[in-house]
């Protein structure tokens, strides 16, 4: 707590209130989101092999300059080459494979990429409905040690029972409570995975 307090300069810890789930999937989901980008690039990766049936033209210039001694004038000259190549379906084919195998590529991802979705928001539900009742059985043990603490402490004070007993109940009450904290940071953190997996950022 003191440390707490050199950090924050808060007195207390304020009460931490779960995140709310989201109802549904995100849209656009992040993961497939970039599924869908990867898929849109390769289609037009095709389509620009498709629209480019050969290479582009080419221009080159050279410039020479020739001196036979040094008592003879400097020759120059400017040399112009243009190169215009013809597409022909040996150029494209390879380009094209390439292309398609990409599309094919990225769409088997973007399947996989939703598979996989499905299956952590389902996974993460589960841990979810896993934590909350964790977190109802802790409750309740705690509840059971406390109000059976209070029994012991009454009985102590009327002499019925032991200083040990007494003690040992209060340290069987004080780790009821540690797990009952201990699962309500596990729920919270299992509404965060959730949360997740549909798609909201934290």
């Amino acid at each position: 707590m003191g440390r707490y307090r050199i950090l924050t300069g808060q007195a207390d810890i304020p009460a931490l209130d779960l995140e709310p789930i989201a109802t549904t999937i995100a849209e656009p989901h992040p993961r497939i989101s970039a599924a869908r980008t990867a898929l849109q690039r390769s289609q037009a990766s095709l389509q620009v092999v498709n629209s480019t049936r050969s290479e582009p033209p080419t221009v080159g210039i050279s410039m020479r300059r020739e001196q036979d001694n040094f008592a003879s004038p400097t020759s120059r000259s400017v040399g112009i080459a243009v190169q215009i190549p013809f597409g022909t379906a040996a150029r494209n084919r390879p380009l094209e494979t390439a292309a398609r195998t990409q599309i094919e590529t990225a769409t088997a991802e973007a399947a996989q990429a939703d598979a996989m979705l499905k299956a952590d928001i389902e996974l993460a539900r589960q841990q979810l409905e896993g934590a909350s009742q964790a977190l109802e059985a802790a409750s309740a043990r705690a509840s059971l040690t406390r109000q059976h603490t209070e029994l012991i402490e009454k009985a102590f004070k009327a002499g019925e029972r032991g200083l040990a007993e007494l003690l040992r109940s209060q340290a069987l009450s004080h780790e009821a409570d540690v797990a009952e904290r201990q699962q309500k940071v596990a729920v919270g953190l299992a509404h965060a995975r959730l949360n997740q997996a549909l798609g909201i950022l934290p």
